[in-house]
């Protein structure tokens, strides 16, 4: 069976060496990280953060999947070209991507797991275990291991885009 090339025709042909969990991979200079972890095959980008299920492509775009770039947490991988040497990490997984032990809390029946289950009435607001009890939700969606040094990752800027119709 042949392999599918996934890239544009009309990418550029300068290939970057960049990291994705510790792993080389090869990325055309000028494509998001997120087009290049797809013609890599990674499938999985991420994982939610109640069931830990899987994140990936969503159709044309890369729905909420945020990720650590060189040690800096929660950068948007459809936003941010691929570089070289940059070192990209899946974040929401412990003690790591290859071997996630959260992935566990998917065996929890969802009835036990409601809506709003991070605002507990069993542990009152304000009181030490409450303290503990919100550091360990921190930790279960994957936001509690902070930056290692300032964002030096350049984001680009969003923009306001307005239309009379849209179709």
């Amino acid at each position: 069976m042949s392999e599918v090339n996934l890239r544009l025709r009309h990418a550029s042909s300068e290939c970057v060496e960049f990291f994705w969990n510790g792993r080389s991979l090869q990325g055309r200079k000028g494509e998001s990280l997120a087009v290049a972890l797809l013609a890599n095959g990674v499938q999985t980008l991420a994982w939610t953060r109640k069931s830990h299920r899987p994140l990936g492509y969503s159709g044309s775009y890369v729905a909420g999947v945020l990720a650590r770039v060189d040690g800096v947490p929660n950068v948007r991988l459809d936003l941010l070209a691929v570089t070289a040497g940059v070192q990209v990490e899946m974040q929401n997984c412990w003690p790591g991507p290859a071997f996630d032990v959260l992935r566990l809390s998917r065996l929890i029946p969802d009835r036990w797991l409601q809506g709003g289950f991070e605002h507990t009435n069993l542990v009152p607001s304000g009181s030490p275990l409450f303290q503990r009890w919100e550091a360990f939700l921190a930790f279960l969606a994957g936001v509690a291991k902070p930056a290692e040094r300032t964002a030096e990752v350049a984001v680009p800027q969003g923009q306001y885009v307005s239309s009379d119709v849209l179709v």
